[in-house]
């Protein structure tokens, strides 16, 4: 009997932990957040309050800001999380190559735990940048991306008119830089000054993923009793996406970007 009662437990844990494992695959969760972030559900018409804990799937897009923050993790340990810097907009993607947008702003990614053979990539508007395990960041603003490596090596690819990624790919080391123009290869590679290295740690260090905090986290406490992301905000972020999708259309290639509802935003 009591083999038997082991064996069932035994089979239950193994089942719960491949579920588990799976209810990850396809959702991410809000870690910490500070300042004004702003969740967009895929579907709806209206954008909802950030809660650290809170799941997000694919589609999902996230609003930061000015002087706010959003860590999100892609596994339940929280060995490999992403953190959305100040005024930025993304889009959770999950799909088996890409697993987030930055459609404009800043993130760090600090990835500590990838499966054999996994690869994560990160697209922009005009680039596709991956690795299989390390610390990198990324900015986007009007046309160009920005890739900086503070830790091991990434790929970066270029996007072509139609949304395709370009063959051609460029490895960028640690402590290195380069930038993407929309349409374009990669450029040429720039050693990072020792400030802006230091820049790049500091942001990643103060990631609440087991590293020590900075101002942020004391804003943390206030970002859930208020939030000044304004309309005009929104707004604005709102318009970015439906000229993207005009230039898609013009373009004519598929776009990256799913259909979102126009905000209504209330406090």
């Amino acid at each position: 009997m009591k083999k038997t009662i082991i064996s069932i437990m035994t089979v239950c844990l193994i089942v719960c932990g491949a579920m588990c494992a799976w209810a990850m695959a396809d959702k991410v969760v809000v870690v910490s957040y500070a300042g004004d972030v702003k969740i967009m559900p895929a579907g709806q018409n209206a954008a909802v309050a950030c809660s650290p804990g809170m799941f997000l799937s694919a589609d999902y897009g996230i609003v930061t800001g000015k002087e706010s923050y959003v860590e999100i993790a892609f596994d339940r340990a929280k060995n490999n999380t992403i953190r959305v810097g100040e005024k930025s907009d993304v889009v959770i993607k999950l799909s088996s190559s890409d697993k987030i947008e930055l459609v404009e702003g800043e993130l760090i990614a600090l990835l500590r735990n990838l499966k054999k053979g996994e690869a994560f990539r990160v697209r922009t508007p005009n680039a596709v940048c991956g690795a299989r395990g390390t610390d990198f960041g990324m900015d986007v603003h009007d046309d160009t991306t920005s890739v900086q490596v503070f830790e091991s090596t990434v790929f970066v690819r270029g996007v072509k008119q139609d949304g395709s990624v370009m063959e051609d790919e460029k490895w960028v080391e640690q402590g290195y830089k380069l930038a993407v123009k929309r349409f374009e290869k990669p450029g040429t590679k720039v050693k990072m000054t020792a400030d802006e290295m230091n820049k790049l740690k500091e942001k990643a260090r103060s990631s609440n993923n087991g590293r020590p905090g900075n101002k942020f986290d004391k804003m943390g406490r206030l970002g859930e009793a208020r939030s000044n992301l304004t309309e005009n905000r929104m707004d604005s972020v709102q318009e970015k996406r439906d000229n993207k999708r005009i230039d898609d259309i013009k373009d004519n290639r598929p776009s990256s970007n799913v259909e979102t509802p126009r905000l209504e935003v209330g406090e």
